[in-house]
């Protein structure tokens, strides 16, 4: 594979985990604004946890997998923007929810030792 499928590759991976992500905290607030009210997303919320899990994973490995194809800049800002992201989000999202340690806004928080962790290897890289 060419350095373009090597990083076609580590994208789309980048990518699935986005979206795992996305479910796995958008169930939370979407249980959390309905007042409980859909059955499925309670009865079911491991799963969603479960996508949320494999979403942080897979998108610690892609990232690394990808940075290693990029140059020493790019690697640099694409660290600092995955480092403020989730920062940025639970900020937002706390302006909306107010900090609640079982609301969905907590998965967030989990992702800023992992992110610092990543931003350092990136740099390494």
């Amino acid at each position: 594979m060419d350095s373009t499928g090597h990083k076609s590759f580590w994208m789309i991976g980048i990518l699935v985990a986005v979206v795992l992500i996305l479910i796995g905290v958008g169930a939370g607030y979407v249980d959390v604004a309905t007042h409980f009210r859909f059955d499925f997303l309670s009865n079911h919320f491991a799963w969603f946890i479960l996508a949320l899990l494999v979403g942080i994973v897979l998108s610690f490995v892609a990232i690394i997998g990808w940075a290693k194809q990029i140059p020493a800049g790019t690697r640099r800002r694409a660290a600092g923007i995955v480092f403020v992201a989730p920062w940025v989000v639970a900020l937002a999202a706390n302006s909306g929810e107010g900090f609640n340690v079982h609301g969905p806004s907590v998965f967030l928080f989990y992702l800023v030792m992992p992110v610092s962790w990543l931003l350092a290897r990136m740099h390494a890289l």
